[in-house]
């Protein structure tokens, strides 16, 4: 799912403006952040439910995953457009 949620996001953001590694960055760390937030709530509210770090690290491999596959998608969508 953060695999999805990062690239639809890179996605959203390099389709109106032409943006760099930085806005790479900030992506990761926002779907980072979320993961760490939501596995936080686990813990502390649902009570059948736990966090767990390896979850958190799922989650962030999988945010790294998709904005890496996006900015490949991208470049070569570029590279086409070009042709």
């Amino acid at each position: 799912m953060y695999f999805a949620l990062a690239a639809v996001m890179l996605w959203d953001t390099r389709r109106d403006r032409k943006q760099g590694r930085t806005v790479s960055v900030v992506l990761l760390a926002v779907c980072c952040l979320y993961g760490g937030l939501i596995e936080i709530l686990q813990e502390e509210c649902c009570y059948p439910r736990t966090g767990d770090w390896l979850d958190w690290l799922a989650d962030c491999l999988g945010a790294v995953v998709g904005l890496y596959s996006m900015s490949m998608v991208w470049k070569h969508l570029k590279k086409d457009a070009t042709c």
